[in-house]
Order: C-alpha cells, then structure tokens, then sequence
C-alpha cells in the first residue's frame, strides 16, 4: 500500500492557501465533496493521490487534509460553517490572500494558548509535514475512543438527560438488536417520543446497513431514533436515514456529538477571553487645547 511520502500529497499550508483559491471560484454554499474534488482538479492529483486512504480508512487522506484546510480558514475567519457538510466563504475570506490567512490563523491560535486551552494547540511541520495543531473537537474524539463501549454508552445516556429527555435507561444489550439507551422525548409537554439511541464508538464510518438494522429493531418499541457515533456516516447512511416512509433516525457523527458536549458542558470546559483595548478618542478629548 502506497504511503502519504510516496504519493506526494501536499502539506497542510499549501492546502490551506490553494483550498482558499477554489473557494473563491466555486459557487456558494459548498459541500465537502465539491472542494475535495476542487482541490484535486487545482493539484492535478494523480488517482493514487486522491485514493490514498488516511488510516484504515474509510475516509481519504485527501479529505482528511482539506478537512483540516477548511478548519483552518475557518479559524482565520474567512470560511463559515453553514449547515451539516456545507460552507461559505463569507466577505472576509474572499478579500484575503494566503499570507493574511496564515497570520490570522497564527493570531487565533496564539489567543487560544493564552487562554488555556492546550487541545487548540500543537506543532505544525513545514508543507510537506502530515502533522496539524490538533483541534478541541479531535482532541476529544480521540479521548472518546479511549473510553470503553459501556463508557461511551454511559455518557451517551447522560448527553441525553442533559438534552431533555426522560425516563433514559442504557441498556448495552446485544440481545437488543443494537439499541443501547432508550429514552423519552417531550419537545413541548403536550406529546412525546419514545427514542430509541444507538452508540457507536467508531473511528470510521457507519454504512446503510447498520442504519437500516438499527430501524428494523427500533420500530416496534420506539417511535423515532438516533445513532450517535464518534466517526461519520456514508451518505448512503444518511439517504437511508432519511428515506420516505422508513423508520426516522437522527444521525449524529462526531464533529456534532462534540458541538453537543461542549454545549452542554460535558467534558469540555469553555473559557472566555477578555479583550482589553484602549480608547484612544478619549484621551484626544484631554489633548485638545482651548
């Protein structure tokens, strides 16, 4: 199996300045799929490039790096995350050139270590280098793969209650065809949903077959589900999920289940940076003579 060195894949600077490139040029909101494949056009990646797996798979080391590209211009504050797989290169981003986002980018990471949070930080080689400062979100999906399935299981119960739901019992039964907590949903008090949750603790990603097992077990005792897992789903996961008529399923992948356990302070602690400035026209006003 080829190795990222011998398939010549572009480094982590180089990424971020040529993935700002075709975001300029493409059509906005743009998926995921569409500025991987820009940013393959605009190297002109070779097949074993652009198909070169980044671990076990399933994703891309190609995906995985442009992931990391965009997360960068989004820390610079060029690029806005719009919904689940889509961006927008907002007014910002479309004025700065490379080296302004490399700076912007420096300054972001430089507050966050004076804040005090050593998960935004790390060490970045030069372009041809594989590493990246590791993001909060990686860094905690990382600490969740540390956990044992009961482990996650637990805290997917306790996401749960702190979410609002009811009645949640973790089950961690295999003889429950895959359902792991069950719980009770009232968004408004006048009616109520019997959810049915599956945990997966996966670094790769959840197919349809999974989705569709986990539907054909959920449907005589649950009214809806959701399957939370630490990797991602394929999109033939998320049709299924989505299909007319089948058994609805929300599904929650990694990046989200780490936005939830930020919002609801489970494991994740927030710190707030005070931003102290001088106001320089009211010391003017003392300057001016009579």
């Amino acid at each position: 199996m080829a190795t990222q060195k011998e398939v010549g894949l572009p480094g982590y600077t180089e990424l971020r300045c040529r993935t700002l490139e075709v975001l300029k040029a493409l059509s906005m909101p743009a998926s995921n799929s569409e500025i991987d494949s820009a940013v393959a056009d605009a190297f002109k990646l070779n097949p074993a490039q652009r198909l070169l797996l980044h671990g076990e798979g399933p994703q891309t080391e190609l995906s995985y790096r442009v992931a990391w590209a965009r997360s960068g211009l989004v820390a610079a504050g060029a690029l806005d995350h719009v919904s689940r797989a889509l961006w927008r290169l907002n007014s910002a981003g479309r004025e700065m050139s490379c080296a302004e986002v490399e700076q912007a980018r420096a300054e972001y990471l430089q507050k966050s270590r004076e804040a005090d949070r050593p998960t935004t930080a790390g060490v970045e080689g030069d372009a041809g280098d594989s590493q990246e400062p590791q993001d909060w979100k990686e860094a905690l999906c990382d600490r969740l793969l540390a956990m044992s399935p009961v482990a996650f299981e637990r805290l997917s119960g306790r996401l749960l209650e702190a979410a609002g739901f009811d009645e949640v019992q973790v089950t961690g039964s295999v003889a429950d065809g895959g359902i792991d907590a069950v719980g009770i949903y009232r968004p408004s008090g006048l009616i109520s949903f019997r959810t049915s949750v599956q945990c997966k603790r996966w670094q790769g990603s959840v197919g349809r077959d999974r989705v569709q097992a986990f539907q054909g077990a959920s449907m005589p005792r649950s009214d809806r589900g959701i399957i939370i897992t630490t990797g991602t789903f394929t999109v033939g996961a998320r049709a299924q999920a989505q299909a007319p008529g089948a058994f609805p399923v929300d599904l929650i992948d990694g990046i989200q289940l780490a936005e939830l356990l930020k919002q609801y302070g489970l494991g994740v602690r927030t710190t707030t940076v005070e931003l102290v400035t001088l106001d320089q026209s009211f010391f003017a006003d003392y300057e001016e003579t009579s």
